[in-house]
């Protein structure tokens, strides 16, 4: 069974940035990757430019314009694409502040690819619309596009709880985020928050918070440990599998968008360091496997 936990200031804050491939250097332009379900973030120049602080959407209606921006996706039909939030940022760096940057003005928005979406389909159009500005953004249609949230993805900013450091949302099964401080230990069970993994087993409404019976998502998965100095250990599970390493995989109540995986720290061999020793507060890697994508956070063990 999942765990039962909510990380409001956290899950309002890691909404995860994923932008197209700059149009310069050495590798052709590509699609944006988008799967059903995703949570993303869009950056654009031109947007709402009265807006100066953080907005989350209200009311239950995630569709409805915010600020007077509408967001779609356009394949062979168009879905209506919820809007979680949007936020002033720029150039610069994460932060706005008015006259503080010499750099672009940018507006973030925050949405939900549509749960409802065809992958199917291949490819289509995301499109921001203000009155008559519109944006549009090419993408290609996968199955699942995981991402481990991080304290610096883009749309930290929207509670003000931005951290440089970039921890990775892992959590003790209390809650409490996994730290040099708090560090994890050989048998505990942790709790990994991603997005992206795509459609789960069960139904859920597209833009509303998971139920408190949360689904499972039982695509093909497996992952690895990568632990320093230490032979990397690699486990395989089955499609809706409950293994002694992986215990569940799927949606996290009273959230949009976001997924867990609860899994069991391995115990450390002699040749593993320290956290410290490590240089950047980790000694661990875990890598989780999808079908499309993949995705990987850093942790600490204690020793």
């Amino acid at each position: 069974m999942p765990h039962r936990l909510l990380l409001l200031p956290l899950i309002v804050a890691c909404l995860v940035a994923q932008e197209p491939d700059p149009l310069a250097g050495y590798r052709m332009p590509t699609f944006l990757r988008v799967a059903p379900g995703q949570v993303l973030t869009l950056h654009l120049a031109g947007f709402a430019l009265g807006v100066n602080e953080p907005q989350l959407a209200p009311g239950s209606d995630l569709t409805a314009p915010l600020a007077g921006v509408q967001v779609s996706l356009r394949t062979t039909k168009t879905l209506a694409v919820p809007i979680l939030g949007i936020a002033p940022t720029n150039t610069c760096g994460a932060v706005f502040v008015v006259g503080g940057c010499k750099g672009q003005r940018l507006l973030a928005i925050t949405i939900q690819i549509p749960f409802e979406l065809d992958t199917g389909e291949g490819s289509g159009v995301i499109s921001v619309s203000e009155g008559t500005n519109i944006a549009e953004y090419r993408v290609r249609i996968v199955p699942d596009q995981a991402h481990v949230i991080r304290a610096c993805d883009a749309q930290a900013i929207l509670n003000g709880t931005y951290r440089p450091d970039c921890r990775s949302a892992i959590t003790h099964s209390n809650g409490k985020p996994v730290s040099e401080e708090d560090p994890a230990h050989a048998g505990e069970t942790l709790v990994a928050y991603l997005y992206g993994l795509g459609r789960p087993d069960a139904p859920v409404q597209t833009g509303t918070p998971t139920p408190a019976i949360a689904p499972r998502v039982s695509s093909l998965y497996s992952f690895s440990m990568l632990i320093r100095a230490a032979v990397p250990r690699w486990f395989d599970a089955q499609p809706g599998a409950i293994s002694s390493e992986v215990q569940f995989v799927g949606m996290t109540p009273g959230s949009v968008g976001l997924y867990q995986i609860n899994f069991t720290v391995p115990t450390l061999t002699e040749e593993s360091v320290a956290c410290v020793a490590a240089g950047d507060f980790t000694n661990a890697t875990i890598i989780f496997q999808f079908p499309n994508s993949s995705a990987e956070a850093k942790f600490c063990i204690a020793k």
